[in-house]
């Protein structure tokens, strides 16, 4: 039977060390999991129902929130119903519903012809 390690020390150094990174792995795996995957080196949160919401950036958020609004998904939208349909088409960011309802009660037509309540 051949010695696979020259002394107990190394075999217990390597044992704890498997352990460690292997708790390591573990840990690591389910923060990822929580936070979304990588795809392309784009980042997606997955949601409960098992769909894959690409994660945009400020700059690309603000864009398709005023695509949104001004027609291409439908013409001057509520904030609510544009954080839906940023979503059915596959968008995420962390302040999502914030930033459409504070972009639709920003924008000057709808506050012009919008329901006076």
């Amino acid at each position: 039977m051949e010695a696979r390690f020259a002394t107990q020390k190394e075999a217990r150094q390597e044992e704890l060390e498997a352990r460690f990174y292997g708790q390591l792995l573990g840990l690591m795996s389910g923060i990822l999991s929580g936070i979304g995957s990588f795809l392309n080196s784009d980042l997606f949160k997955r949601t409960p129902e098992g769909l894959a919401l690409r994660c945009l950036g400020q700059q690309e958020a603000m864009q398709v929130t005023a695509e949104v609004h001004k027609g291409v998904c439908g013409a001057h939208q509520e904030g609510v119903k544009m954080r839906w349909l940023i979503r059915r088409h596959g968008h995420y960011w962390p302040s999502i519903m914030d930033d459409c309802i504070q972009y639709a009660k920003g924008c000057q037509a709808c506050q012009r012809h919008g329901v006076i309540h």
